[in-house]
């Protein structure tokens, strides 16, 4: 591993900050999960908070991101993959590594298509009112949902800019425009409601929302179109 000193942390191209920010938004873009998950524990007051599970679970969540980014670039550079497993060399405790990594993705994948999961399936009950539809929809629904994840991330090129395009279309409207737009329709027309504070939080945070989806959204685009036109020649 490089020294902190020796390794260059200037970007090499502007363009490769959106690409950044709509990987970073990717990775907290669980946090559709918070209401379902909320209604269904058992102490909600244990849910949210200072020291709740949210916060503990975003905290942990960013600190590892962190990690891994910082370690794998003092690793490996800008030779580094987007995926780190592939940039790991093929010894035993690193193949640990990846087949750890894969049983957390195992473990969780089936969590993070909760809410998807039972959107689609009320849709198909009320749609296809059927015997098999009550009784295997669900399940169905789930597996479905799985497998074409998969086959997705195996026909992409570059998963990493990918994931940077949902997380700037998708996550940055859902983590900074949705909740500032939804705040204000709510606090409109309350007396003391919208303040000034609250207008110059709101704003700024909206800002940067537009700006990382647009940014975001043509850097991954593009980046796209070049690898997949790399790949097929």
């Amino acid at each position: 591993m490089k020294p902190v000193s020796s390794v260059d942390f200037t970007p090499q191209d502007p363009w490769t900050i959106p690409l950044f920010i709509g990987g970073a938004v990717f990775t907290v873009e669980g946090i559709a999960m918070i209401l379902p998950i909320e209604n269904r524990t058992r102490h909600p007051r244990d849910y949210t908070g200072p020291f709740g599970m949210v916060a503990l679970a975003t905290s942990t969540n960013v600190l590892l991101n962190l990690a891994t980014g910082f370690y794998g670039y003092l690793a490996f550079g800008n030779s580094v993959s987007g995926n780190i497993l592939v940039s790991l060399p093929s010894m035993w405790v690193y193949r640990l590594v990846s087949i750890m990594y894969a049983t957390m993705v195992f473990l969780t994948f089936n969590l993070q298509l909760y809410q998807p999961a039972e959107s689609i399936y009320a849709w198909l009950r009320r749609r296809v009112p059927s015997d098999f539809v009550e009784h295997h929809g669900n399940v169905a629904t789930r597996t479905a949902l799985v497998v074409l994840t998969f086959l997705f991330a195996a026909l992409v090129p570059r998963v990493d800019l990918m994931m940077s395009l949902i997380g700037a279309f998708c996550a940055a409207f859902l983590v900074f425009v949705l909740p500032i737009v939804s705040e204000l329709l709510l606090l409109h027309g309350e007396p003391g409601g919208v303040t000034w504070p609250i207008w110059v939080k709101d704003v700024f945070i909206l800002m940067f929302g537009v700006t990382a989806f647009l940014t975001g959204t043509y850097t991954s685009v593009k980046d796209i179109g070049l690898a997949l036109g790399k790949s097929a020649e």
